[in-house]
């Protein structure tokens, strides 16, 4: 992550602050799995799982293994991007569930399949 730049300058009866938002902080170009196994920005584990919440990633890998589900919805360049709401730690991906709902908009408990 880069840091932020700003100035203090003296104005008629007063101060000036400017901060520069160009030089906000940015993580930088790299996976998600790379991001998790570098320990130099966030030494602590959850810590880095806590900073990658909220932030939008892009989808990297081919989906589908047919030519009609490369070229489906879920493969247009905008529906690669999502935003991630928190992370499965230590859980094995045959106990994970998420909440959905069916097309009448009646709940339901959706698995992930290895």
């Amino acid at each position: 992550m880069q840091g932020y730049y700003y100035t203090i300058k003296p104005a008629k009866g007063g101060i000036l602050l400017n901060v520069n938002s160009g030089t906000s902080a940015f993580f930088v170009k790299q996976t998600v799995n790379d991001f998790l196994n570098d320990t130099f920005t966030y030494k602590d584990e959850q810590k880095r799982r806590d900073a990658l919440k909220g932030v939008r990633v892009h989808i990297d890998y081919a989906r589908g293994k047919d030519k009609g589900a490369r070229t489906a919805d879920v493969a247009d360049p905008e529906n690669r991007f999502k935003t991630i709401f928190g992370t499965s730690r230590g859980k094995q991906m045959k106990d994970l569930t998420f909440a959905a709902v069916d097309d009448n908009g009646k709940p339901y408990k959706c698995h992930v399949q290895e």
